[in-house]
């Protein structure tokens, strides 16, 4: 990136230069934090095989607006940003502290371009995740964080060092533990959360909880899940070091004389691996996000677990992979020579499920535990039911809650007791997974044409959040897909029996989101597939706009509601035994 960008202008060295003729400028901060460092440049430099220039890698959330879904957060990357290399190619004679805090600052602000933090009563949405090497100069480290976190006002910020943050000349003399304690107490003061070998339980409300290597192994699997049960994501984090990688470890220099055999470094990565496999062990079917400076290629030899994400960096080699074995993002490592920043992001569910840990089987639950699992799962719901028990059925995953009153069985559709026509609950209990999975194929032509149109509607910068048969546009604009014909019907409503209804895209969009209708234009020019586009050229649509109280086009869209609680929650809320016929579909009746 050119000095312009950076705020540097050639006046502005030109008049650097001045200054150190008449004596005036003092270039004691770089002398002391930049060129002092020289020969540590040299070796990292001469370390070519290593380190590979990074390479733009996109991913889903890169493409457009990912589908908006309630209930979720959103978590920033960013790692090797390596300051100090950047900080000599562009001073490399002189420079004053002034100079380079003011370079750090342009760094920051290039880099959180793309960040949005929004504050919610119960979450601060923005979370910003940094796995290591931002500097081998604690000095250096300390501007670059003071000034992130004055951008940066309520967000968290979640720390991991990596290998460079042990070359300090500062610290050079000092233990693992050491540097470790030095760099806590440093961020602590700016508030933000360093990891090393910890777990830290973000909750829904309040401030995040950290739990120490020694808690944690102190602690039995239950116990585990009894403290992360209302917990809706946790992060495990730490250097987790290279004793499995036989060319790149403690012996090649990487962490300067802090570790410098292959035991302790082999040590150091068993340490991590083992708080790892424990919380596969205790808790892997959570939302849980595994940050490490280096890749787990280098400190384990373990599968992935699926069920998570990783984050990571350090060999400037950027990965990413989302499959069915494996959720890794390692794609925004910045790299010595690549002078551009850039946050990249993915999104993670806020909700928890206080059931989660529960054996299969039929039980009795109290109307106060069916509440907290509803607001757990982030799914608002009122029951004032005051008589007759509640009863749970979990079956591989799979949710089915049901009232018991004066010997009659119902299902429970949120707060609504809905009749049933078997009053056995081991039938319920029985086919409620081959029941879940007709259901879910007697719906999924149309789900998976609801999903097509909502990303249609992303594209044009809409919401695209669906409710129902209904896809947002924004708060007051909506499309409904008839679940019959798949047909589109556009509307703009205050309330349910408010409604301006539209057939055309263009008309609709002209009307109440003109900035829409621009950005469908230019959609359509390169894709006339288009889900939007769906007339223009039928003299046989209407391009009025009609008035509409009619409130019976919710009733479809209410089901259907109902039925997406089984695909996205898989909680079973409507009960149709004719479901279990293979050759059911739902969409007819």
């Amino acid at each position: 990136m050119s000095d312009k960008k950076r705020g540097l202008s050639i006046g502005q060295k030109v008049k650097a230069s001045l200054v150190k003729i008449m004596s005036t400028y003092d270039d004691t901060f770089y002398e002391e934090q930049i060129r002092s460092q020289e020969v540590k440049l040299n070796i990292l430099n001469a370390q070519v095989e290593e380190y590979h220039l990074p390479k733009l890698i996109a991913h889903d959330s890169d493409l457009y607006c990912p589908r908006a879904e309630k209930n979720k957060v959103r978590f920033y990357y960013i790692s090797d940003i390596h300051i100090n290399h950047k900080l000599k190619a562009n001073f490399p004679e002189k420079a004053s502290e002034e100079e380079i805090i003011k370079y750090i600052d342009s760094v920051i602000n290039e880099m959180l371009v793309n960040y949005i933090e929004r504050d919610s009563a119960e979450w601060s949405e923005a979370t910003l995740l940094i796995t290591g090497d931002v500097s081998f100069d604690f000095v250096i480290a300390k501007l670059f964080y003071t000034a992130l976190r004055s951008r940066i006002k309520k967000g968290k910020i979640i720390v991991t060092l990596g290998n460079h943050e042990l070359w300090d000349k500062v610290h050079c003399s000092l233990s693992l533990e050491e540097i470790i304690k030095s760099y806590r107490k440093m961020l602590n003061e700016l508030d933000i959360i360093l990891l090393h070998n910890e777990l830290l339980l973000i909750k829904k409300i309040g401030s995040p909880e950290k739990v120490s290597e020694d808690e944690l192994r102190a602690l039995s699997n239950e116990e585990i899940q009894e403290m992360c049960l209302t917990v809706p994501m946790l992060i495990l984090g730490g250097i987790g070091f290279s004793g499995n990688n036989r060319k790149y470890n403690a012996t090649s220099g990487l962490y300067s004389n802090v570790i410098t055999t292959h035991e302790r470094d082999m040590e150091e990565s068993l340490r991590f691996e083992s708080l790892h496999d424990k919380l596969v062990n205790a808790v892997g079917s959570k939302d849980l996000i595994v940050m490490t400076h280096m890749p787990m290629s280098d400190w384990s030899t373990k599968p992935y677990n699926k069920h998570w994400v990783y984050v990571n960096g350090h060999n400037h080699i950027n990965e990413y992979q989302k499959n069915e074995f494996k959720t890794v993002y390692a794609d925004n490592q910045v790299g010595y020579y690549n002078d551009t920043y850039m946050l990249k992001g993915f999104n993670l569910g806020t909700t928890y499920n206080i059931f989660e840990f529960l054996e299969d089987g039929i039980f009795d639950i109290k109307p106060d535990e069916y509440k907290k699992f509803y607001y757990g799962m982030g799914i608002p719901m009122q029951f004032k039911r005051k008589t007759g028990s509640i009863k749970l059925l979990k079956r591989t995953g799979f949710y089915l809650f049901m009232l018991e009153d004066k010997g009659k069985l119902y299902i429970l559709d949120g707060g609504k007791p809905k009749k049933l026509d078997i009053m056995n609950i081991d039938y319920y209990y029985e086919h409620m997974v081959n029941y879940s999975i007709g259901l879910n194929e007697a719906t999924r032509r149309f789900r998976e044409y609801l999903e097509f149109v909502s990303d249609e509607v992303m594209k044009i910068g809409g919401s695209g959040f669906i409710h129902g048969t209904i896809i947002d546009i924004d708060f007051y604009n909506h499309i409904n897909v008839n679940p019959q014909d798949g047909t589109i019907m556009y509307y703009n409503a205050n309330a349910i029996d408010d409604r301006i209804e539209y057939e055309v895209a263009e008309t609709f969009l002209l009307n109440h989101r003109p900035d829409l209708h621009k950005n469908l234009l230019e959609v359509r020019a390169k894709d006339n597939k288009n889900a939007l586009m769906l007339t223009g050229n039928d003299e046989a649509v209407n391009n009025l706009p009609t008035l509409s109280a009619d409130t019976s086009m919710y009733r479809p869209s209410r089901l259907m509601k109902s039925l997406q609680y089984l695909t996205n929650n898989k909680i079973i809320r409507v009960w149709k035994n004719i479901v279990l016929d293979r050759n059911y579909d739902m969409l007819k009746e």
